[in-house]
């Protein structure tokens, strides 16, 4: 059915969408984690007190970037939920539940599209 071919799309982008913010904040944590190793590693003896605070402050803030991703990943959470939800209802819909159905994956489409 077409419906469930849209509905299989939206899965699918919700995945793809969760996936990037995954690895957008693993890569931030990522190069905190760096910025703090490289400068107790190889600066710490030869920086000044300012610059050591700077970059430390620096360094934790990278690390903490790496969170806002969390409330966009739990809304794609949902939002995948919800598709897998209608998908299960237009199995088991009636005509005129399935008619709901499309009506809502067509508002959905357009909001999409309008943005």
């Amino acid at each position: 059915m077409l419906i469930e071919s849209y509905l299989e799309k939206f899965i699918e982008d919700q995945h793809k969408a969760i996936r990037f913010y995954i690895i957008f904040a693993a890569s931030f944590f990522i190069a905190g984690i760096l910025i703090i190793f490289i400068f107790l590693v190889f600066l710490s003896n030869s920086v000044d007190e300012p610059i050591k605070t700077i970059i430390g402050v620096g360094g934790g803030f990278i690390s903490s970037v790496s969170a806002f991703p969390l409330k966009e990943v739990i809304n794609r959470k949902e939002r995948m939920s919800l598709f897998l939800s209608i998908k299960t209802m237009n199995i088991e819909a009636d005509e005129i539940e399935k008619n709901k159905i499309e009506e809502l994956v067509w508002k959905t489409i357009e909001k999409i599209a309008v943005g």
